[in-house]
């Protein structure tokens, strides 16, 4: 799967004022919310700006899984926080 389909995905989502969680994403692409490659995905995602890949969120913590690429282990610093609300 490549990170060109879940970035139009995620732009219609932003566009529309929403966020999304791996296991919506997981369910739109067929894939468990789990899944392995999304942070590959996401990875690459961030490198075209806007970053998009921010609107991901983690349903138990409602944060990023990363932020920074920085893993916030569902507890974002302070630092991570800020960075994600800019």
């Amino acid at each position: 799967m490549q990170a060109k389909p879940v970035r139009a995905k995620l732009q219609k989502l932003a566009r529309a004022g929403k966020l999304a969680y791996y296991k919506d994403l997981g369910h739109e692409f067929n894939k468990p919310a789990r899944w392995s490659e999304w942070k590959k995905i996401l990875d690459e995602m961030s490198l075209t700006r806007p970053d998009i890949s921010i609107l991901v969120l983690n349903a138990t913590s409602g944060w990023q899984g990363q932020i920074d690429y920085k893993a916030t282990n569902g507890r974002p610093t302070e630092a991570q926080k800020k960075f994600a609300q800019i």
